[in-house]
């Protein structure tokens, strides 16, 4: 398994090749990926954005409806994270496997109404990548 900064030149390089064949191999991995989401540098936090995108090609149903449960308690205030590459992170799940993100988007419109702007940028690039998947983002 990628050690940290292994793992933080592949998700900056956007090695989706080397990062799918390692999530295959051990998909423990994804934890490390979702601490990334917390990088300074916010190329780190892309890729790791990314990367979820790729879990979601691989990893069974309910382990993603999990992974994405724990993504949208990120974005709660309640939570004590206020992740803000979380709805990203969404985003990116949500444009490759658009069936496991739909029962949530009422809820990130919630998160949306939140006074927060990096929560909102956030929130409407997964409504983007959300709608390039063909889902239906209501008013």
């Amino acid at each position: 398994m990628l050690n940290k900064e292994s793992l933080r030149e592949a998700l900056k390089s956007n090695d989706l090749e080397m990062l799918k064949a390692e999530l295959a191999k051990y998909p423990s991995l994804i934890r490390k990926i979702q601490r990334m989401l917390y990088d300074l540098d916010e190329e780190v936090r892309w890729g790791a954005a990314r990367a979820f995108g790729i879990a979601a090609t691989i990893f069974e149903v309910e382990k993603m409806k999990n992974l994405i449960r724990q993504l949208v308690w990120m974005i709660n205030e309640e939570s004590g994270n206020n992740c803000w590459f979380a709805p990203q992170a969404l985003g990116e799940i949500g444009r490759m496997r658009p069936e496991l993100i739909a029962d949530f988007i009422p809820c990130l419109q919630e998160f949306y109404k939140y006074p927060d702007s990096k929560i909102q940028e956030g929130i409407k690039y997964a409504f983007a990548r959300f709608k390039e998947a063909g889902l239906t983002i209501p008013e």
